[in-house]
This record gives C-alpha cells, structure tokens and sequence, in this order.
C-alpha cells in the first residue's frame, strides 16, 4: 500500500518541484549509511541518462523494499538531508526534507540531543528547510520526531495501519505546498 500511495503522491507533484531521492539503512554499498538514487533538480528533467526524475521516481517506487533487521541510523541521515537541502536551497521553491521511516534510530549515530542542537544552530528563518517525517508502523518515536521537526517548522505524520498510508502521503504533500512558518501540529 506504502508503494501505491507513493504513487499517487508522484502523480500529484507539479511539474514545477524540484526532488531528490536517497535511501538510508546500514551498510548499503561500500560501507556507506546513505545512498543517493537520483540527484536534486526539476521532476520533469533528467538526473543523469534520459530518462525524467518523474520517471525515475515511479522506478524507485516499483522497486522500494524494506530492510528487515538492519538498522539504520536516522538521526544521521536526517542531518545529512537536511544539510543537503540546506545547501541548494532555492527561494523560489517551498524547501523540504520528507523523510519515509519506521521512525527509530539505532543510537549509533549522532544523538537526538546533537541533532537537534546542530538544526537550531543551522536552521535560517531566511532561508527556511522544513523537515517532514513520514513514519510507518506502531515503533516511530513520535517524541523524538515531533522534537526534531518541530526545529524546522516541518511536520510528523504517523500511519499505524495500512489503510491510513494514502492518506498520511496526501498530507505531507499538502503540507509541502505550504509556507515554510505554517503552523505545526501534533502528528
């Protein structure tokens, strides 16, 4: 159901957004913890080769698995996407992070405690990221993921149950269409 309303969501992007997209989990490939499938730029151009990120998204989806037992350290990657986006922020564009997650980190890593620090320290109002977390399942730290977005004005959306997927994705679109300083609530 995850793969059918990423989907829906990829239909739904403007031909105007602008995306990227990484994996994350231990150990991927030659020791790295996070990977870069396809490049930040236009839904509607190539990343590499010819075929359009749009494309590539649809892809990715198709072939989207889970990496059962392996951990992955979330706090990391969550940095690391940030300070991605931070550095190609484009003031014409709404700049956000969406993170898809089961929402816990393996305490591997940095801590809540030094991410948190390090997005106040680097989050700019005039140049505003908003971290967006998706969590799926009943094991999210919704605590610690309302903390962390909540740095960025961004937004957890949490869907416990298969059927409530479709409409977590709708929102955290909705809400990446939104301003920067919208107003948080409790996900």
């Amino acid at each position: 159901m995850a793969i059918e309303a990423a989907k829906i969501v990829i239909k739904m992007f403007p031909d105007e957004t602008a995306i990227g997209v990484w994996e994350f989990a231990r150990k991927l490939q030659g020791g790295a913890d996070q990977r870069r499938l396809v490049g930040l730029g236009s839904i509607t151009e190539p990343d590499s080769g010819q075929e359009i990120r749009r494309t590539s998204l649809f892809r990715i989806a198709d072939g989207i698995k889970a990496f059962p037992g392996r951990a992955s350290s979330l706090y990391d990657s969550i940095l690391a996407g940030f300070r991605d986006v931070s550095k190609d922020y484009d003031p014409l564009m709404s700049n956000s992070l969406l993170l898809l997650t089961a929402g816990e980190d393996d305490g591997r890593g940095v801590s809540r405690a030094e991410l948190v620090k390090a997005l106040r320290a680097e989050w700019d109002p005039e140049r505003p990221v908003q971290i967006i977390v998706v969590a799926f399942g009943t094991g999210a730290d919704r605590n610690a993921l309302n903390e962390i977005v909540s740095v960025t004005n961004g937004q957890l959306y949490v869907a416990e149950q298969p059927g409530q997927i479709i409409d977590v994705f709708l929102s955290a679109l909705a809400r990446r269409l939104c301003h920067p300083t919208c107003p948080g609530s409790a996900g």
